[in-house]
């Protein structure tokens, strides 16, 4: 008696079943933006719209043409990513630098970056800047409103980044798929695509991530190989 090939492991879906569940997440992520743009262009279709009212409706639209952009340019990175064709554009970059950026770009007060010397990688300094966000966002969106801590160093030849939230611990069972695309909890916010491009972007850069769950804050680390050579120029 022979045993076939095919036989999933029980409770696994099948790849017809990923695929649909796949295409419903992509349809709700992008109905959303859609129907905002809709209501609006429908509101300025009317005749003498105040000016505040026109205000309002251009902001709401830039938003949620962002909100489509950013889904599309996740969805190839995570794409391009699983068939080894995702960009890396190398060369000398201060991790800590980038940070700054971000914190700065972000601007919130809840994001603290800890103090120490420059974190000299080979990367690409514009993907860097995408895994930074991306986590940054990670921990303000699914905090406990409390302080996001980043912390960069440099240790045997090995550069580190870490990003801590306080909140609640994630459920065993998401945790082991997080940096999966899709992954989030029921009542996440958020496409579920942010911790897998980080997880493209890392891998792609020879590193690695992962999660844990340090005293009540969860930790996301990030582990790449730092630049042998210090001393030379490190473009941000």
């Amino acid at each position: 008696m022979t045993t076939s090939s095919h036989t999933r492991p029980e409770g696994t879906a099948s790849p017809e079943e990923e695929a649909q569940r796949f295409l419903a997440l992509v349809a709700h992520e992008l109905l959303s933006p859609v129907t905002v743009l809709k209501g609006w262009m429908a509101v300025l279709a009317r005749d003498e719209i105040p000016a505040q009212r026109q205000a309002q409706a251009r902001m709401s639209m830039l938003s949620a043409t962002d909100k489509i952009e950013r889904l599309v340019r996740d969805l190839l990175d995570v794409s391009r990513a699983s068939v080894g064709e995702l960009s890396i554009d190398q060369r000398p970059v201060d991790l800590r630098a980038v940070v700054v950026d971000v914190v700065a770009a972000v601007d919130d007060d809840r994001v603290r970056l800890l103090d120490g010397p420059a974190v000299p990688v080979m990367a690409d300094p514009q993907r860097l800047d995408q895994l930074v966000t991306n986590l940054v966002h990670n921990g303000l969106r699914h905090g406990d409103g409390g302080p996001v801590v980043i912390a960069a160093s440099t240790s045997a030849g090995v550069a580190r980044l870490t990003v801590a939230n306080g909140g609640p611990p994630i459920a065993a069972d998401l945790a082991t798929r997080l940096f999966e695309p899709f992954a989030r909890g029921s009542e996440s916010s958020g496409s579920g695509l942010g911790l897998a491009v980080c997880r493209a972007v890392v891998e792609g850069h020879g590193g690695s991530i992962a999660l844990s769950r340090v005293a009540d804050q969860t930790v996301v680390e990030v582990a790449l190989p730092a630049r042998s050579d210090p001393t030379g120029p490190a473009p941000g």
